[in-house]
């Protein structure tokens, strides 16, 4: 696959700004807007609607939820519907039948339906997953022959990146010789594999010049003054970063960047493959894809958790994005149209959000939310313990930890504990009619 990519690659080396010039019409973009589930992993049945825009800008959904309330599995059906029955079965039917539903030891047939718009035209695909097939249909409402579709599709710049985004200069592990367009997905389905393009930061694989202006636009868009794309040794060296006037490789960037910067390098390499006329004037704003991205916060500090999705969505305001996240700080980024929340206790499987939580608190999206407590469980085991009265030490500690704020360090609060426990001693004596020590 090393060789396919650097074949792909290189073939944008010469005459990039006259193959653009040249290019035919770019292929219509594409907008998910509902996708359907029927027996995929966690759910008998499931409908998901995808909203097209947001007041804030952008499209997006964001996917919240428990562990295991079936986040990833909603972003691969996705996936796999919009790669087509040929594509999907380079995944392997292990993986395909991991997908599948089991209800009493027994694999179900499964379907995953998608509606979008194509351009100006509503579109209907579906695929039928059952034991060593998968089943293509396209419901256009235009007599268009089911493939056609995802023959467009391929020309389209879809990408899917799983909560683990390995960034490396070993080559990839790729024993299966997937279709390149695959490799841009596999990370959401085999958590360890490597992501297409991460060779392209270590010189093994030859970019465009106008590859590193795209990215070095983007990386400073979205993290301005904090981190800045640097080449070194022309169109076929590495790439390091400036950050904290230090000059660090890739593998050596904290992980939060690292993660972010693995799916920008994806995101950027497949348009300026397969959207020359788009990628001419290196502008991320021109972007047009579809991203599935399993974590979006992965390892960034809140800091950057805060800010991650506002900046994105002027950074890449065309790009179709379907994110999941644990984050409060993320979540509250969101419309409340714009958030699905995941719940299997609730009528056909999805919470309704009833309110904007733009304006909540971190603690508010945690109680309000996510139905967490916004301390820590072990303050409530010590109450526990405190509570039963066989535990003077816990009581005291309980008192204490009560007392810290923001304003209120550990020494000051242990004063006011002792001057509590004085007082109180002080009453009690006061009741056995004792004088005031």
């Amino acid at each position: 696959m090393e060789t396919l990519l650097e074949r792909l690659l290189d073939s944008q080396l010469s005459g990039v700004r006259n193959e653009a010039i040249h290019a035919p019409t770019v292929t219509p973009s594409v907008t998910i807007e509902r996708v359907e589930l029927w027996n995929i992993r966690c759910f008998d049945e499931l409908t998901v609607d995808l909203q097209s825009g947001s007041r804030l800008g952008g499209r997006w959904t964001c996917l919240a939820g428990i562990n295991g309330s079936g986040k990833t599995a909603v972003l691969e059906a996705i996936s796999l519907v919009l790669l087509g029955a040929r594509l999907a079965t380079d995944l392997g039917s292990g993986r395909l039948k991991r997908l599948r539903r089991r209800v009493g030891g027994v694999t179900q047939d499964s379907r995953i339906r998608a509606t979008l718009m194509e351009g100006g035209d509503k579109r209907v695909v579906e695929l039928s997953l059952k034991e060593a097939m998968i089943d293509p249909i396209a419901q256009t409402g235009t007599g268009e022959v089911a493939g056609d579709f995802w023959a467009r599709q391929y020309q389209r710049v879809l990408l899917s990146f799983g909560a683990t985004r390995n960034l490396s200069g070993a080559s990839p592990h790729n024993p299966e010789r997937v279709d390149v367009e695959v490799l841009r997905q596999l990370s959401l389905f085999e958590p360890h594999s490597q992501l297409a393009y991460a060779q392209t930061m270590y010189g093994k694989l030859k970019v465009t010049a106008l590859f590193w202006e795209l990215l070095k636009n983007l990386v400073g868009s979205v993290f301005p003054g904090e981190l800045e794309v640097v080449m070194q040794g022309g169109r076929g060296g590495r790439v390091w970063f400036a950050m904290n006037d230090d000059l660090i490789e890739p593998q050596d960037l904290p992980d939060g960047y690292r993660s972010s910067v693995a799916w920008m390098t994806d995101l950027c390499a497949t348009w300026v493959l397969k959207s020359p006329p788009g990628a001419l004037d290196a502008d991320p704003t021109r972007i047009d894809a579809v991203v599935l991205i399993d974590e979006i916060d992965l390892h960034l500090h809140p800091s950057l958790q805060r800010r991650i999705v506002p900046s994105l969505r002027k950074a890449l305001p065309r790009v179709q994005w379907i994110v999941t996240t644990h984050s409060p700080m993320v979540i509250s980024s969101f419309a409340s149209e714009e958030i699905v929340i995941l719940d299997r206790e609730e009528p056909g499987g999805i919470r309704r959000v009833d309110r904007e939580i733009l304006g909540f608190s971190a603690d508010d999206v945690y109680e309000w939310l996510m139905d967490t407590p916004p301390h820590s469980q072990a303050i409530d085991e010590l109450a526990e313990r405190a509570l039963r009265g066989d535990d003077q030490q816990a009581a005291e500690d309980v008192s204490m930890l009560l007392s810290l704020s923001p304003e209120v360090g550990k020494d000051t609060a242990r004063k006011l504990l002792e001057r509590r426990k004085a007082l109180g001693r002080q009453i009690a004596a006061r009741r056995r009619g004792e004088p005031d020590s």
